[in-house]
């Protein structure tokens, strides 16, 4: 009699064994969803160089305002290049 409980103890820790498996199923579908919020980081992230992207326009939009400023800057050469004709004209009259 207890040999053969002892054999029923034995099936009993079978079944523990079996369940413990099952928890390892659980476990890896734990990991396969962990791996769908990996993919919603990747589409963050793709998100982000679309904001880049936008900001890289922004420079070169100010790179517009560099040049409209260095065309004022040639137009002031011009004044100046007037001023100097002006002198010029004074020292005839002398």
């Amino acid at each position: 009699m207890d040999e053969s409980s002892s054999k029923v103890d034995g099936r009993v820790s079978e079944v523990d064994e079996s369940s413990s498996k099952v928890d390892g199923r659980v476990s890896e579908v734990d990991e396969s969803s962990s791996k769908v919020d990996g993919r919603v980081s990747e589409v963050d992230e793709s998100s982000s160089k679309v904001d880049e992207r936008v900001s890289e326009v922004d420079e070169s939009s100010s790179k517009v305002d560099e040049r409209v400023s260095e065309v004022d800057e040639s137009s002031s050469k011009v004044d100046e290049r007037v001023s100097e004709v002006d002198e010029s004209s004074l020292k005839v009259d002398d």
